[in-house]
């Protein structure tokens, strides 16, 4: 560490707070010698965790420094590795949880940032929404006034951005990890709304996040249950598209010639199921039985960022996510309904999803009258 940098982040730690003259010092610092050390970071994480007080330009210039370091400077460079992954997450968290939110965009970068990342990292983060969101406190809910069980817009969107870019290179099905998180928090939204906590709000801006999740959860489960059933789809960005349906809405669902975007959200959501049959045109046209060759190059695939970061990748198991979907705050809502959902489209699915599907659930509840 040099001397400039080092009396810098002396007097941060002396003073407990951190100015934005002290970030200006530490950049031209920093620029001075752009290669960073193992020293260096230890360094900035002790002025970060030290000081109480932090002006407003500490949080991108920590997160910009830290993240060319991790991503960029360690080897393999443009890699995360498990263990750099698991150093990092040491140094961000305290009994489990996420210090901060400055902490937690760190790590949002640091995985838009990397080429490939271990599957560890991308649970750690979705974790901590996760955690956000049924239990309703923590730094991610700080000072926000939002209860156990509801979820934001902002928070949909950031799930949905993980998703994205751990698909950016990596797996493009949905993994088993990620889909039993998101179940996760579908059980906590569904549990809260069946509470009645949210029957006061009329507003369609209130409404936004809730079509925002289910909307986001239906093309996850699709995503999941497909691979599970040995379908091979198209990239995350277009699987998660919001701005396209899963399954064609087609014309015998409009009751006036009305398009799609005159539709309300309940009959978006009834007529997602009951035209599954009509299938094409939607995202799940796009899905296509993979061949034993083309499995044989997927397992070669996920070989192969196992062997750079160090830790395997599972895809979605039909008889986990069977079971998850059969639990007492899923088994009616929006996730299980799309399993259904694609079997009444012709999908093959694997056979632990389908008596999953068929056997306790009312199946009324697939199918608009």
């Amino acid at each position: 560490m040099t001397t400039l940098r080092l009396m810098a982040i002396d007097a941060i730690c002396q003073r407990g707070s951190i100015r934005d003259s002290d970030v200006a010092t530490l950049r031209r610092a920093f620029a001075l010698e752009p290669q960073l050390g193992a020293g260096d970071i230890e360094a900035l994480f002790r002025a970060h965790n030290l000081a109480r007080v932090k002006d407003p330009s500490w949080a991108d210039f920590v997160i910009e420094t830290l993240t060319d370091y991790v991503v960029r400077e360690l080897e393999p460079s443009g890699y995360v590795t498990a263990s750099h992954a698991g150093w990092l997450i040491a140094r961000v968290t305290s009994a489990g949880r996420i210090r901060s939110k400055t902490e937690h965009d760190l790590i949002l970068n640091v995985i838009d940032k990397a080429r490939w990342i271990p599957e560890s990292l991308m649970v750690f983060a979705l974790g901590q929404i996760r955690d956000a969101v049924v239990t309703g406190e923590g730094p991610l809910r700080a000072a926000s006034g939002i209860g156990a069980g509801a979820i934001t817009l902002a928070e949909v969107e950031q799930i949905r951005a993980l998703l994205f870019a751990y698909g950016n290179e990596g797996p493009r099905a949905i993994t088993q990890s990620e889909i039993d998180i998101l179940l996760d928090i579908e059980a906590a939204v569904t549990a809260h709304r069946s509470s009645g906590e949210t029957e006061s709000q009329t507003s369609p801006i209130d409404a936004w996040p809730i079509e925002a999740w289910q909307d986001l959860i239906e093309k996850t489960t699709a995503s999941a249950a497909l691979a599970a059933s040995g379908y091979a789809g198209p990239s995350r960005e277009e699987a998660l598209n919001e701005a396209r349906p899963l399954f064609n809405l087609g014309d015998p669902f409009a009751t006036s010639g009305g398009s799609a975007g005159a539709f309300s959200s309940e009959q978006l959501r009834r007529g997602r199921a009951s035209l599954a049959a009509a299938a094409q045109g939607g995202l799940v046209s796009q899905y296509r039985p993979l061949p034993l060759e083309a499995r044989a190059m997927l397992r070669l695939e996920l070989q192969r960022i196992e062997i750079i970061t160090g830790e395997a990748v599972a895809i979605a198991d039909a008889a986990g996510l069977a079971t998850r979907l059969g639990d007492v705050q899923l088994c009616n809502g929006p996730a299980a309904r799309v399993v259904e959902a694609l079997t009444t489209a012709n999908f093959a699915l694997a056979p632990a999803l389908t008596p999953a599907m068929a056997g306790d659930r009312r199946r009324s509840t697939f199918h608009a009258a």
